[in-house]
């Protein structure tokens, strides 16, 4: 949680370095007109050659994504634990509970 909230410190920091240096760059007429030029200020600030600044932050956020998104498919033990079986009235009722969706899904079984 500590190392997330410093990661996005840093990249709000960059991205106001960058905006300050987009700022002062488009006095100067010589890069006013050429966007390769205002790519290779950033690129030397950045230390990214090969890649624009806020598309390196677009393919940090996608990762990050992906990742929490792969996170909610996983079921711990516990969780798995929690799912339980029970009686009623004569037949038996499978009840799963999936904390993640908030959602209660039945099998009935005669």
């Amino acid at each position: 949680m500590i190392s997330g909230q410093f990661e996005r410190k840093c990249q709000e920091e960059a991205v106001l370095g960058k905006l300050d240096l987009m700022s002062w760059s488009l006095i100067d007429d010589a890069l006013f007109h050429n966007d390769s030029a205002l790519d290779m200020v950033y690129a030397a600030h950045s230390q990214i050659a090969n890649r624009s600044f806020l598309d390196m932050l677009d393919k940090v956020a996608l990762i990050e994504k992906i990742d929490s998104f792969n996170r909610l498919g996983k079921f711990g033990e516990e969780q798995n634990a929690a799912y339980g079986t029970f009686s009623e009235m004569g037949y038996h009722v499978n009840a799963f509970y999936i904390p993640n969706l908030n959602k209660i899904s039945r099998f009935l079984e005669f």
